[in-house]
C-alpha cells in the first residue's frame, strides 16, 4: 500500500510539472530530455544493487535537474523536490539525509527571498512536511522488509539445520543398525552356529553307536539333549538382546509361564506359579537372569532333587523385585554349586542382585533372587 502511494505521488508531481510547463510553453526538447533523466534517476536510486555512494550522487542529480526544470519558480521547485525527499529518507543514513534535507530547505529559502509570497511559503511547507512524512514511512517500511528477509533467511537456515540433523540421525541410525546386525550375526555364528554343528556331529556318532551299544547311545542322547537345550538358550539370549527394552509389565510373567508349560508337558511335574497383582516392566538383563534361574531350578529339581512339586512366586515390591522358588525334593546336607548355579550366581552379582539358597536333608531346595529398583522407572507400576 505504501509503495503504491509513493509512486502515485511521484508521477502525479511529474505530470503536474509537465502540464505546467506545457501551459507556460517552456517544454523544449532539452527540458523534455532533462525531465526524462530526472525520472530515470529516481528509478535508479531505488535500484537495490547500487551502494550508498552511487545513490548519494543520483539523489544530488535529481535535485539539480529539478532546480533546472523549475527555472526559479519556487512552486515548481517544491513539486520537483518531492522525489528527492522520498529518496533521501528512504535510501540514505540519518546524517546524510539531514544534510540533504537542509540543502533543500536552504534552496527553497533562497528562492523565496527573491520572490516572497505567503501562498508559496505555505505550499512549500505543506508539500515538504507531507513528503518527509511519507519518506519516513517508506524508510520504516524498508526496515520492516529487511527484517522480514532476515527472518526468512533464518527460517531457511533453521530448516537446513533441521534437515542436516535429520540426515545425521538417519546416518547414525543406519550405522547403529549395521553394527547391531554384525553383532547379532557374530553372536549367532559364535554360539548357536558352533553348537548346532556339534549337535550334527554327535547325532552322526549316536547313529553309529546305537547299532552296537544301545545304553551308550542313550547316555550320549541325554547329553546331547542338554547340549541342545543350551543351544536353545543361546538363541533366546540373542533374541532377547535385540528385543526393545521394557516392552510390557507382563512380559516376564508370560515368559516364565511358557517355561513352566513346556516343562510340565514334558515331565508331568506340578509347578505352581503365583505373582503380585502390582506389576511393572523390568530391563531385559534382569528378565534374562530370572528366566535362566527358573530353567536351572526346574532342571535341578527334576535331575537332583527328585521333586514332584515346585512353587514359583514373583513378588513386585515398591523397591525390589523378588523371585522365590522351592521344591519338595530330597534336598541336600550341603549346597554343591554346579556349573549352572555358579553361572547364575555370577550373573546376579553382575546385575547387583542378591542370591539366597537354602536346603537340607529331606527339606527340599529353595532359591530367592532379589533386585533393587534403584534404576527402575517407578511411574509404570499398575
Amino acid at each position: 500500500m505504501t509503495r503504491y502511494l509513493e509512486y502515485t505521488l511521484r508521477y502525479l508531481m511529474i505530470i503536474f510539472a509537465f502540464v505546467f510547463a506545457i501551459l507556460n510553453k517552456s517544454m523544449s526538447l532539452l527540458n523534455f530530455s532533462v525531465l526524462l533523466l530526472y525520472i530515470v534517476f529516481f528509478h535508479l536510486t531505488n535500484y537495490e544493487k547500487f551502494n550508498v555512494n552511487i545513490k548519494i550522487v543520483l539523489i544530488l542529480l535529481e535535485i539539480l535537474l529539478g532546480i533546472y526544470l523549475a527555472r526559479g519558480n519556487i512552486f515548481i521547485i517544491t513539486i520537483y523536490m518531492v522525489n528527492p525527499i522520498l529518496d533521501i529518507l528512504k535510501e540514505l543514513n540519518i546524517p546524510m539525509a539531514l544534510l540533504y534535507l537542509l540543502s533543500i530547505v536552504v534552496i527553497a529559502i533562497y528562492y523565496l527571498r527573491l520572490n516572497f509570497d505567503i501562498y508559496k511559503i505555505f505550499s512549500f511547507i505543506i508539500v515538504f512536511i507531507f513528503s518527509v512524512t511519507l519518506g519516513y514511512a517508506l524508510r520504516q517500511n524498508k526496515k520492516i522488509k529487511i527484517m522480514e528477509n532476515k527472518i526468512d533467511e533464518l527460517i531457511l537456515d533453521k530448516k537446513e539445520l533441521i534437515n542436516e540433523h535429520r540426515n545425521k540421525d538417519i546416518l547414525l541410525e543406519e550405522i547403529y543398525t549395521n553394527k547391531e546386525r554384525n553383532r547379532i550375526s557374530r553372536d549367532i555364528h559364535d554360539s548357536v552356529g558352533h553348537r548346532l554343528s556339534a549337535i550334527i556331529i554327535q547325532l552322526s556318532a549316536i547313529e553309529k553307536i546305537a547299532k552296537i551299544d544301545g545304553d551308550k547311545a542313550a547316555e550320549l542322547s541325554g547329553n546331547l539333549r542338554n547340549y541342545a537345550t543350551e543351544a536353545l538358550n543361546d538363541i533366546r539370549r540373542v533374541l532377547r538382546r535385540i528385543k526393545p527394552q521394557n516392552v510390557g509389565k507382563d512380559e516376564l510373567i508370560t515368559l516364565i509361564q511358557e517355561i513352566i508349560n513346556q516343562n510340565s508337558k514334558l515331565t508331568g511335574l506340578d509347578i505352581k506359579f503365583k505373582f503380585s497383582s502390582k506389576r511393572y516392566s523390568v530391563p531385559n538383563n534382569i528378565e534374562e537372569v530370572f528366566l535362566n534361574a527358573v530353567r536351572e531350578f526346574i532342571s535341578n529339581s527334576i535331575k537332583h532333587g527328585k521333586a514332584s512339586l515346585i512353587y514359583i512366586n514373583l513378588f513386585y515390591k515398591e523397591d525390589e523385585i523378588i523371585l522365590s522358588m522351592r521344591d519338595n525334593g530330597i534336598g541336600s546336607e550341603k549346597i554343591v554349586k554346579g556349573v549352572g548355579l555358579t553361572a547364575l550366581e555370577e550373573r546376579i552379582k553382575e546385575n547387583k542382585g542378591s542370591l539366597t539358597i537354602e536346603t537340607g536333608k529331606q527339606k527340599g531346595f529353595s532359591v530367592n533372587i532379589a533386585f533393587y529398583r534403584g534404576k527402575y522407572d517407578k511411574s509404570n507400576v499398575s
